[in-house]
């Protein structure tokens, strides 16, 4: 049956809970009645898969596309966009109507599972889209994708990957254009399964390295696959030329000081880039307890050494551009080709705990293998815990030109960035004096503008704190503002 009928009237309004293993994930609806609810609210962190609608058109066929190509949603018509009940007519000829329309303009064809909900303002229906396994979901003959609570146009290389995934395959699985068994380096790939079976990741049976290499998938039909060009070729660039991280050192706006093109197979590109580094940003020794002076950076190593592997393993190599690593007086930023996995947001990076997608699967497995990767979605935790104890700014995620960048920031609060956020010269003073003196109460900066009232001082301080920038504490009379 398509249909389940609640078909108790229910005075005034629902509130309508969605447990995880609820009406998103195929298991049985939750319903809490709220008599003082004029409208149907959605439990808090699952709206991106909620899309409400007031009348069935297309565009409801179009959402459910892009859900079934994500992980499910559900689609709640007969509510306006806040939720609040404004009734459909004739529910169940409706439904019906609802099943024929996602037959005829989706391919593969999704059979929606629909709910009647009936309520004193009206009747709901509720259009539950499974996630579809076999990807992609065609919407009259175009891919669409939900991210958030946007329906986004897929393009060519994105619903390539989409199917690759929902097949268990990975782009650097397959056979690598042109190449042959003689591209790889064998002497290279036997140093690899040395240090991985010293470092207990990986046991290997005794068997000639060729076997190997098509026992990992290493070579497929003969040939080697994109993986072991990057991995274990003589001249991975012959194939990919963009397969390159291209370091630059600025100083002010444009002046270079210092640059590279940074090639060979992807594992040499990591101690070359961390050398590259190491050239351009400073050190500093501090003396402790221990015997040994201690070295301390401007920016642990260990978060910038995972922020690069994070952008070889998991870049598009299919797109022509190369890694950018870039060095200015004040920040390292790293950027890589290609959006985040679908799943993954840049507000779930800053989580401690977020599930890894690789995008490159076997480059993945030779990166853990020989313990450059610890543990499967641990490397941005760690690196924000590094930052956190070296008392450095949270790194700055972002997904811009078509790729994900982090930046290091040595100094959150530049006068730089403080003006790029719209603060008055006034409110940059203050930030400059909490960061020198590290936290102050209204008389200490009353003292820094003499010829404003308290009333002035105290509202440009509120803005301060509204702006995410500064934390008060205390009660009123000993409030004390301290950088966040």
């Amino acid at each position: 049956m398509l249909f389940g009928y609640f078909e108790e009237t229910i005075p005034l309004s629902v509130r309508l809970f969605l447990r995880k293993s609820a009406i998103l994930k195929g298991g049985p609806m939750s319903f809490t009645i709220n008599n003082d609810m004029d409208s149907v609210e959605i439990l808090r962190g699952k709206e991106e898969r909620i899309e409400f609608r007031e009348g069935f058109s297309k565009e409801v066929i179009k959402v459910g596309s892009a859900f079934a190509n994500a992980e499910g949603g559900l689609i709640v018509l007969g509510a306006d966009r806040n939720g609040g009940v404004v009734g459909i007519e004739e529910a169940e000829e409706l439904g019906r109507e609802i099943v024929e329309g996602f037959k005829k303009h989706t391919d593969p064809q999704i059979i929606p599972e629909i709910t009647t909900l009936r309520t004193e303002k009206g009747t709901l229906l509720l259009i539950r889209i499974p996630e579809f396994p076999l990807k992609p979901v065609q919407f009259d003959g175009k891919c669409y994708m939900r991210e958030g609570k946007k329906v986004r146009l897929l393009g060519p290389e994105e619903i390539a990957e989409l199917h690759l995934r929902s097949l268990g395959l990975s782009w650097d699985a397959f056979p690598a254009r042109d190449a042959e068994i003689g591209d790889l380096d064998l002497d290279r790939f036997a140093l690899y399964v040395e240090k991985a079976r010293k470092a207990g990741r990986r046991s290997f049976p005794d068997k000639p390295l060729s076997e190997l290499l098509a026992d990992l998938e290493l070579v497929r039909e003969d040939r080697p696959t994109w993986a072991a060009v990057l991995l274990f070729g003589r001249d991975p660039q012959r194939f990919l030329p963009q397969a390159v991280v291209h370091c630059g050192r600025t100083k002010g706006l444009s002046e270079i000081v210092d640059h590279r093109l940074l090639g060979g197979t992807v594992i040499e590109q990591v101690d070359e880039a961390m050398t590259f580094i190491k050239r351009h940003i400073a050190v500093h020794l501090v003396i402790s307890e221990s015997p040994e002076r201690m070295e301390v950076w401007d920016f642990p190593l260990e978060a910038l050494r995972e922020a690069v592997i994070n952008a070889i393993v998991h870049r598009d190599y299919r797109e022509p551009s190369d890694i950018q690593l870039r060095i200015t007086d004040d920040k390292v930023s790293i950027w890589n080709p290609g959006h985040l996995p679908d799943g993954i947001t840049v507000e779930g990076l800053y989580g401690m705990t977020h599930p890894s997608r690789p995008r490159n699967r076997l480059i993945s497995q030779i990166f853990y293998d020989l313990g450059l990767i610890e543990r499967y979605g641990s490397g941005v935790p760690r690196m924000i815990e590094a930052l956190e104890r070296a008392g450095l700014p949270t790194p700055l995620f972002e997904e811009a030109h078509g790729g994900f960048s982090v930046t290091f920031i040595k100094d959150l609060y530049t006068d730089d960035r403080l003006e790029e956020m719209g603060l008055t010269d006034r409110e940059i003073e203050i930030v400059r004096y909490l960061k020198k003196k590290g936290e102050a109460k209204l008389s200490d900066i009353k003292d820094l503008f003499p010829a404003l009232s308290d009333k002035t001082v105290y509202r440009m301080l509120q803005n301060l704190v509204e702006s995410g920038i500064l934390r008060a504490s205390g009660e009123k009379k000993g409030r004390r503002y301290t950088l966040k």
